[in-house]
């Protein structure tokens, strides 16, 4: 339906953005112990036991559907919300970050099965694991939103000690 032409759109505009996602994925997969090069703006060079290995990304490998899904959840969750302003923009801003550590987590392990099994098993995992990993997300960032005091105090306290 219309979330495909959105996404289309926004994949259009997202595009610049990949060779800064590609280097930021090669940064985190070389702190995972997965030697990964930026071969060209939209391909990560993985050198396995196999030989080098690319991965090609494209706009759509950002998170965009996430991103797009988790907007219009938090949009709805925050109208209906009667917590100030500053609260909501921060709870929004810390869902918005989360989604994207998310899809990063989402990347590595698709690189890192492409890393140690070939491209074989890659199609298995690239299908499911972004929805797991999404709905996890989702589940732990309303857990911690509806127990918001029980957290701002737990920090509160935290910051005392320290």
């Amino acid at each position: 339906g219309s979330s495909f032409y959105v996404s289309q759109w926004l994949e259009y505009y997202m595009e610049p953005l990949v060779p800064y996602f590609v280097r930021v994925m090669v940064f985190v997969l070389m702190l995972l112990g997965i030697p990964a090069t930026v071969h060209n703006p939209y391909t990560i060079m993985l050198d396995t036991s196999r030989g080098p290995v690319p991965v090609l990304f494209e706009a759509g490998c950002i998170g965009i559907q996430s991103f797009l899904i988790f907007s219009v959840i938090i949009v709805v969750t925050m109208i209906e919300e009667s917590a100030s302003v500053r609260t909501k923009m921060l709870w929004s801003f810390a869902g918005v970050v989360g989604t994207f550590v998310v899809n990063i987590i989402r990347v590595s392990l698709i690189a890192a099965v492409i890393y140690y099994f070939g491209y074989e098993n890659w199609g298995e995992i690239h299908a499911w694991i972004g929805y797991a990993l999404f709905l996890l997300w989702l589940g732990f960032f309303f857990i911690l939103f509806s127990k918001r005091e029980a957290v701002r105090n737990k920090i509160r306290m935290f910051r005392q000690k320290f």
